[in-house]
C-alpha cells in the first residue's frame, strides 16, 4: 500500500462554515398601479435572525502543532 503525501503551504487543519439563521416575515408594502391609486401588498422577506451575544464553540482536535482554525 502506498502513501499519498498532499503538501500544504499553510497550516490550516480545519475549514469552519457559519450558517446565519434567517426567518421569512410578512411584509405589507404600499404601491402605485398606472393610474395612481394606491394598492397595499404583502411580501415575503427573508431577514437575518440576532444571535443575542450567543457563540458556538467548535474544539479544535489537531495533532500537530501550530495550527491554525
Amino acid at each position: 500500500m502506498s502513501k499519498i503525501k498532499l503538501e500544504k503551504n499553510t497550516n490550516e487543519r480545519a475549514i469552519v462554515r457559519l450558517k446565519i439563521p434567517t426567518k421569512v416575515i410578512e411584509d405589507e408594502i404600499d404601491t402605485y398601479d398606472n393610474d395612481g391609486n394606491l394598492e397595499k401588498r404583502v411580501v415575503e422577506k427573508i431577514v437575518e435572525i440576532e444571535f443575542d451575544d450567543k457563540a458556538l464553540l467548535i474544539p479544535a482536535r489537531v495533532d500537530a502543532l501550530p495550527y491554525a482554525i
